[in-house]
């Protein structure tokens, strides 16, 4: 009698496959997490650095302003350094 030839897949095989997609999904769903917490902070960031711009703005419209004010004889001696 002629041993019949198996087609498909062992146990050992389909369990080898699923454990590897496993921990590809795993480190797929941390990327996720960790991106979604990491855009978090870049907008924190964004907000925090336009806050700055407006307040550096808003300095410098002050001085200004102190400047255009004042007498006649300050205005020489006094220099706006913008660096």
């Amino acid at each position: 009698m002629k041993a019949q030839q198996a087609s498909g897949f062992t146990l050992t095989e389909v369990l080898v496959t699923l454990t590897v997609i496993s921990i590809g999904m795993l480190a797929l769903g941390s990327f996720y997490v960790s991106s979604i917490s990491q855009e978090g902070i870049a907008q924190e960031r964004l907000a925090a650095v336009h806050m700055a711009e407006q307040l550096i703005e808003d300095w410098q419209q002050l001085i200004i302003r102190q400047h255009r004010n004042a007498p006649w004889h300050l205005k020489e001696r006094r220099q706006v350094n913008w660096w």
